[in-house]
Order: structure tokens, then C-alpha cells, then sequence
């Protein structure tokens, strides 16, 4: 559904402005005026005749005319009424500004669904409600009590917090502009994903950035991320990464927040890059909004200094920046251009004396290498130093040669004025090298990301049925979770590899499931109430004769039933023993705000000892898995190191597909662990050795 009534309206109606300068709702109402905003503004409020001149009416009902938007400034006792009146009217759109509903308790909480019942029964939007407003400056709209009306420019910003906002327009009117502002508030009825749609759509939008602390429907958010990035990038700061930070959130929004790992995999999903801090996520918008995303990984240095060009360097190692080889003929450009003192490889060190012509022939030669796509332009204040003059040079030659230049000015009062010259001119001005290089790594990670296909989940044959009745049994049951046996059978139905087993009630039973398995085996205990087997000692593995298994069933009975004496003994597993090979872990967590979140990393003590794992949304392609397998830090230990034979790392990516596709079809299957997933070498396949699977509702 268009928003256009609330991000260009042409009729206002601010319920709750005052006589007196000073409250929310004459805020709001003075900022309309002072932006200029060219259509209606009416104020409505029952005990005043006049505001500022202009006349005041008494309710909605009592207008001239059905604004396109109600901005509602009253207690929040008397805004279910408004929304009432307002929808009924025919108004399209409301910004609630009143806070006092969710964020305050329960009786906020009602109060809420109040509002939200009364808009959708006409069809009215909702924004807010404990929002600071909306602000649209190419339609010089200011809909908000933030006090700032920030410039045109082409960021978008969303943020669920006020106080941040007020910030960040501050920061936006001395650095540059932005497309349009929105203040979340409770989400009430509006979230995150539909401005995402709208500011996408506007032609004047080159970037949205935000910060969240929650998002509200997860799958929703990554199918309209994932588009939208494909056209716009997408900078988010996702607060309460920490414990202490997601009870924060919590207390501070009413809402929960989602695991972190689950937003670093939605936000990989869905295309969204994220930024660590304010700072950054400052920076990284402005490099969207000023220049060309790059169209290749060549980096050039050029800087007055080999101090802040070392410290550049080794950013670009930490985030995987490609610095440019030169060509022959620009190194000999080069050597005519600069003193014969200079550096004329990459970095380029032009010396301390450097003038502004100076940095302009350099960027000059270096963007006629087909080789190089950014420039990264780097001054430090020395006394011949000339930081504005050379800020003026450094965007001409940017205009000229159009290819992504980005600027790092050292220092604070001798260059804060050229930096701001840099920014407004298009070209963004850092003040550590490090912000440069991480601004400039997000260009190049959204070229890759925006070039990326869609995510094709094929199609599995498996044997639903099956796996429902198993399922449907362990609910009947009352368990949390599946027994091990049954465990074994919903994968094999996925077509993923496990060992042979049979469960023997007796000593005879085991004996001739051993001999049809063959030996070696292993022996675990069999039972409903013992999940974890290994804890009271009820595994025994490497198991190769008859005498050694009767020895290893007494033992395991043993165990269980001085253990743990209340529960029900079904007998033992006997199992196929799987051959040597290495031990990845995949595992699966159902996330309550995105869905089922799958896990891979490598298995056996390395995933305690070293939590080197990674994280991604189901479903899942090859492609996508394959990635998820290089992006661990052990992925060496599977391409084969010091003469090692490589893993199957294509039937690691099988497995990971399948147990996608099966969590996908059964959402009643909360987590998964298949620990450890047992991989040979290139072309022999991978055997889940121990699968734990837990149940909850369907």
C-alpha cells in the first residue's frame, strides 16, 4: 500500500496544538510553517480559536476539508478517540507523537490495540504511536517536534529511537542532507520493512540508513530487505548485541529482541549491511550517497604522509581491501609528475611539501589505470600544507574522473573546514584511515551482495509422511524432543547419511544386530527418559566382538539403571561405528522473530573449545552453503592443508540443503543438532554420527 499521504501529503491537520509556543503539538505545528510546508496546515484543539495566527478548529469532523494526515499531539487517554474520529473521517494516514501505550505497561498496552483496531477499520495507516515524527524535506515536511529541519540530500533515515534521531539530523545538518526521516516509535501499526519499500521507491533516496532495536516481522523484513538492496543499500546499526544490551531493549521498547547471531544472519540474507557504531554507520551512508559504488577491487593510496598510508594499508588487510598493482605506464606518469623523493608505487606518497596540484595530477594519472576503481586520499596538516585549497582540487579531480574517491583529513581545527568542503562536495572526509577503509570495504561488499542471486531452494524428495508420524508420535508422547532411533529415521527420510542401528530389547537382539551391521559398533543406551546419553555413561564405541558387546551391554544397563532408576529402560542401540574423518557440527535453532536459523561450524571439541561457527536463515541453496562452509575460520581444515586430501565439502553443503528443507517443512522442529557430522575425504560423502532433534507446537 502506497504511503504517499504520509510522506506527501498536501493537507495536515495537528491535533493538539496549543495557544502557547512550547508544547509537542505546537512544535509540530510551528515546524510545518517554518519548512514551508506548501499545503494545508490546520490546527485542531477544542479550547482554543487561534494558533499563531491561524484559525483553530474544534475536531476532524469540524475541518474544511478530510486531511491526507493527522499528526496527534494529545495524553494518550484521549488519542483512541482521535484515531476513532480521524479514520472515520476518511483520513488516510496518522502520526501518533503521544506516548504512554506499550513502552508504559500493561494498561499501555491495551490502549494500544485500541488505536490500531480504530485505524484498520477504515483502512487509516498508523504511525508511532511514542515517536518524534517524520520528516521529508523535499517536500518540506516537518511532521515532528525534533526542533531541526535538516537539508535536502539523498539519505533515508529509519530509527526506532527518538533521542538518536534528534542526533542524527544535528549530524545531518552540518555534514549534508538527507531524503526523508522517520521515527518508528512502537510500531504499532508501520515498521520498519514498509518505509524500507517507500524510501526505496523514491527516486531521490541513494541510501537508507537506520537503527533498530528489534524488527518486527522477521521473514517480512528479509524479503523486502533483500529486494530492496538490490536497487539501494541498506547501512543498519542493530543495538543490544550484548546480554545487558538485549535486556535493554527490552525494557526500553516493550519489545524482545532476537539473538544477534540471528540478525547477523538475516541481515546477510536479506543483503543488509551493518554497521558496528554510530560513527560508522554515519560514514558508510555518506560514502553511498556521494559516490559511485566501485566497479572493481583496486585501491589507490595517495597521501602527504607514510605514517596514516601505513595505518591505511593495514585496514585494508583487516577488511579485505584489494590495493591496485599499477601499471608500468602510470608509475612512469607518475615519476614525471611527483619529486624525486617520492613513493610512486601504491601507496603513492606525494611527501609533506604537497600542494593542491599536486594531489590533482596524482588523481589524475591514477583513474586513467584500468586497474584502479577508488582512491583513497589521505592529508595530514604540515606547514606547507594547504587543507581547503586542497580539498577544492581533490573534488574537481573526483567530478572529473568519476571513479569512487574517498578522503581522510588528519587532524581537528586546521582541517574541520576542509573536511566539511570535502562532504558537502560529494567527496566524504574521514578523520581516521581506518573509517575510510571500512566505509570503503561496505561499497565492495554491497557490489557482491547486490550481484548476488536470489536463493533457489531445490526441491528435496523426502518422505513427509513418515517424518509427520514420527513427529505426531513424540507429541502424542509428550516429549520435547525425538528419540535418537526415530532421530536417525526423519533424516534418512531427508536423504541425509547415517549410520545402520537397529534398537535390541535384549542381550540375544543386540548379538544379531551386530552380526547383520557388521563390527565394529557402538552400544548406547536406549530410553525416553535419558536424553543425554553420554552424561551417565551409556555409550560405548569401537565395539569389535561378540564377547567385548555383552560386556558393553551390561555396563551401559548398568549405568542407566543405578543413574538414573526411574527411567524407562527400552534396551540398547546397536549402531554402525563410523570410519575416521573429520567432524563438522550442523545444527538448527528456531529464532521467535526470523524462523529457523541454521548452523555449521566444526564439530567434535572445536565447537566448545573454539566457537568457530557461522549462521544463516533457512532455507537454503548450494550456493548459499557453500558459502556458509568458507566463511568459518577452520575452512582450511576441509580444503585440505600440509598434504591432507580435501574433505567432501559438496556433501557437507547436501546436508546442510536437506536439514533446511526439512526444518523449512516442519516447523514443530525447534532445534536440530548433528554433532558430529562425520566427513570423508573428496567424493566419499559425510555420515551424521549423533542426531538430537527437539519439538515444540505445530
Amino acid at each position: 500500500m502506497s504511503l504517499d499521504s504520509l510522506l506527501s501529503p498536501r493537507s495536515i491537520a495537528v491535533v493538539g496544538a496549543g495557544r502557547e509556543p512550547g508544547g509537542v503539538g505546537r512544535s509540530v505545528f510551528d515546524a510545518l510553517l517554518a519548512a514551508g510546508f506548501p499545503g494545508q496546515v490546520w490546527p485542531v484543539n477544542p479550547r482554543a480559536d487561534e494558533v499563531a495566527g491561524h484559525r483553530c478548529f474544534p475536531d476532524i469532523a469540524s475541518l474544511p476539508g478530510v486531511p491526507d494526515l493527522v499528526v496527534i499531539a494529545v495524553p494518550a487517554g484521549a488519542v483512541p478517540a482521535v484515531v476513532e474520529e480521524s479514520s472515520a473521517a476518511g483520513v488516510p494516514s496518522a502520526i501518533v507523537l503521544s506516548a504512554g501505550f506499550k513502552e508504559a505497561g500493561p494498561e499501555g498496552v491495551v490502549l494500544e490495540r485500541e488505536i490500531v483496531k480504530a485505524a484498520a477499520a477504515h483502512g487509516m495507516r498508523l504511525l508511532g504511536p511514542n515517536c518524534l515524527g517524520l520528516i521529508v524535506p523535499g517536500s518540506h515536511l516537518n511532521a515532528s517536534f525534533a526542533g531541526v529541519m535538516p537539508r535536502e540530500g539523498s539519505i533515508a533515515v529509519i530509527t526506532q529511537s527518538g533521542a538518536l534521531g534528534t542526533a542524527v539530523l544535528d549530524w545531518a545538518r552540518s555534514r549534508g542532507g538527507l531524503s526523508g526521516f522517520v521515527s518508528l516509535g512502537n510500531r504499532a501499526d508501520l515498521s520498519e520493512s514498509d518505509f524500507l519499500e517507500a524510501f526505496n521507491a523514491d527516486r531521490a533516496t541513494r541510501v537508507i540508513a537506520g537503527y533498530l532495536e528489534s524488527i518486527v516481522d522477521g521473514p517480512r523484513f528479509v524479503r523486502v530487505a533483500r529486494e530492496c538492496a538490490r536497487t539501494t543499500p541498506i547501512v543498519l546499526l542493530k543495538a543490544g548485541s550484548s546480554e545487558a544490551g538485549a535486556r535493554a531493549v527490552s525494557s526500553h521498547t516493550g519489545s524482545l529482541a532476537g539473538s544477534d547471531a540471528a540478525y547477523e544472519a538475516a541481515f546477510s540474507a536479506a543483503g543488509v549491511l551493518r554497521a558496528r557504531d554510530t560513527e560508522e554507520l554515519f560514514g558508510m551512508a555518506e560514502a553511498f550517497a556521494h559516490q559511485p559504488v566501485p566497479s572493481g577491487s583496486g585501491l589507490v593510496i595517495v597521501t602527504n604522509a607514510g605514517g596514516p598510508a601505513v595505518m591505511a594499508t593495514d585496514a585494508c588487510a583487516k577488511a579485505g581491501v584489494t590495493l591496485a598493482g599499477l601499471m608500468p605506464e602510470t608509475v612512469d606518469a607518475l615519476r614525471h609528475a611527483l619529486p624525486a623523493a617520492a613513493a610512486l608505487y601504491n601507496p603513492v606518497d606525494l611527501l609533506g611539501d604537497a600542494g593542491p596540484e599536486l594531489y590533482a595530477e596524482t588523481l589524475r594519472i591514477v583513474a586513467r589505470d584500468p586497474g584502479v576503481h577508488s582512491v583513497l586520499v589521505l592529508l595530514t596538516p604540515q606547514a606547507p600544507t594547504l587543507p581547503k585549497e586542497t580539498a577544492h582540487a581533490i573534488l574537481a579531480a573526483a567530478e572529473a574522473s568519476k571513479i569512487t574517491t574517498l578522503a581522510c583529513f588528519m587532524g581537528e581545527a586546521a582541517v574541520e573546514a576542509a573536511r566539511r568542503t570535502l562532504t558537502r562536495g560529494g567527496v566524504p572526509a574521514f578523520r581516521y584511515p581506518e573509517r575510510a577503509i571500512d566505509a570503503l570495504a561496505a561499497m565492495e561488499r554491497y557490489r557482491t551482495l547486490a550481484s548476488r542471486p536470489a536463493i533457489e531452494p531445490p526441491v528435496i524428495e523426502a518422505d513427509r509422511d513418515a517424518v509427520a508420524a514420527i513427529l505426531d508420535e513424540a507429541r502424542a508422547a509428550r516429549r520435547s524432543f525425538v528419540l535418537e532411533e526415530h532421530a536417525s529415521d526423519i533424516a534418512r527420510a531427508y536423504g541425509i547419511p547415517t549410520p545402520r542401528g537397529a534398537v535390541a530389547a535384549d542381550r540375544a537382539a543386540a548379538l544379531a544386530a551386530a552380526k547383520e551391521i557388521g563390527y565394529p559398533v557402538a552400544l548406547k543406551i536406549a530410553s525416553p527418559d535419558i536424553l543425554h546419553k553420554s552424561d551417565i555413561g551409556g555409550i560405548v564405541l569401537g565395539i569389535e566382538d561378540d564377547a567385548t558387546l555383552l560386556r558393553a551391554w551390561d555396563t551401559v544397563l548398568d549405568r542407566a539403571h543405578r543413574r538414573m532408576p526411574d527411567a524407562a529402560i527400552w534396551g540398547a542401540m546397536v549402531q554402525q561405528m563410523v570410519p575416521a574423518g573429520r567432524e563438522v557440527i550442523v545444527g538448527v535453532e528456531r529464532d521467535p522473530t526470523f524462523g529457523p536459523m541454521i548452523m555449521f561450524g566444526l564439530g567434535g571439541i572445536y565447537v566448545e573449545l573454539l566457537h568457530d561457527v557461522t549462521f544463516r536463515l533457512a532455507p537454503l541453496d548450494g550456493a548459499e552453503a557453500r558459502r556458509m562452509i568458507e566463511s568459518i575460520n577452520g575452512a582450511g581444515l576441509l580444503r585440505g592443508m600440509r598434504g591432507a586430501k580435501p574433505a567432501d565439502v559438496e556433501a557437507v553443503a547436501d546436508v546442510l540443503v536437506r536439514v533446511s528443507a526439512l526444518v523449512t517443512d516442519f516447523p514443530e522442529i525447534v532445534e536440530l543438532d548433528i554433532n558430529p557430522l562425520v566427513v570423508a575425504d573428496r567424493g566419499q560423502g559425510a555420515v551424521a554420527a549423533d542426531i538430537r532433534i527437539g519439538i515444540g507446537g505445530s
